[in-house]
């Protein structure tokens, strides 16, 4: 549907191309919609990658492959893919541009890989290793569109990202801060580092450490925090007893994502 803001235009995409009722939005720039589609829900299911230009729609199939996606976020230039296959996991960068060849990182079933972007070429890329163990391991890495690592934030769980100060209407994320822990552990957020990555000056500020052993003892901590417009944040921690939080000595807690040591914590009363 086109609108140039008093009247809308309808106009139907080439049949073959967008056949399926199960597409997902990946994302939107000034020029083109993006959308997948899985043709099943297992691991022998055919994906489909389309791009559909904004004027004169017309869609055009930029991928395909087997496999599953799970996750799909789009970039300045690049498509990130999360593709589950029966015998690999795969995460798959695509040009938004199409011609070039995807760029496919294959794992074992038991790692997972994701990318969470931003407004800017920089975006947060999640690696978990020993899915489905007692013992997972967490990576945080911050790339680029070339998939240079510029930081990385060990045993780092994603949060949150922060609210964007301005919103651009001609794209689909205007966010450009992401918010992580680090060191989180067994006992999950507990003791944790929490911090902030800019993508638009590509540093990181370790604003504080979440309550763990002090508050809670050795129970598991439970944590989540919001951030912006601006650089306020807010959060909260809670042990968790068996999967079950407990508002039992639970704190909430300020922060500012731009200065380091700045999170400040109170308790929650009723």
């Amino acid at each position: 549907v086109e609108s140039n803001g008093s009247t809308a235009t309808e106009s139907l995409l080439d049949a073959t191309s967008s056949a399926g009722s199960n597409w997902q939005p990946v994302g939107f720039d000034a020029n083109n919609f993006y959308a997948y589609i899985n043709s099943g829900d297992t691991f022998a299911s055919t994906w489909r990658l389309l791009k559909v230009s904004r004027s004169n729609p017309t869609a055009t199939q930029i991928a395909t492959g087997v496999g599953l996606v799970t996750t799909a976020s789009m970039g300045q230039n690049m498509l990130y893919l999360t593709v589950f296959g029966q015998a690999d996991n795969r995460l798959i960068r695509i040009a938004k541009a199409g011609g070039a060849a995807p760029v496919v990182t294959s794992t074992m079933t038991s790692t997972l890989n994701t990318v969470v972007t931003s407004a800017n070429a920089v975006h947060q890329r999640w690696r978990v290793t020993g899915v489905g163990t007692a013992n997972p391991s967490y990576t945080i890495e911050f790339v680029n569109e070339s998939d240079t690592v510029l930081s990385t934030v060990s045993s780092g769980f994603p949060i949150t990202m922060a609210e964007a100060d301005r919103r651009n209407f001609n794209a689909s994320e205007s966010r450009t801060r992401f918010v992580v822990a680090g060191n989180y552990t067994s006992r999950n957020f507990g003791d944790a580092s929490l911090i902030g990555y800019d993508t638009g000056t590509q540093t990181s500020v370790t604003v504080g450490t979440l309550p763990g052993t002090s508050v809670f003892g050795n129970d598991s901590v439970f944590a989540s925090a919001i951030a912006g417009p601006g650089s306020a944040g807010l959060g909260f921690a809670a042990r968790s007893v068996n999967g079950i939080l407990s508002d039992t000595g639970a704190k909430v807690f300020s922060y500012d994502l731009g200065v380091a040591n700045s999170l400040k914590l109170t308790t929650l009363l009723q």
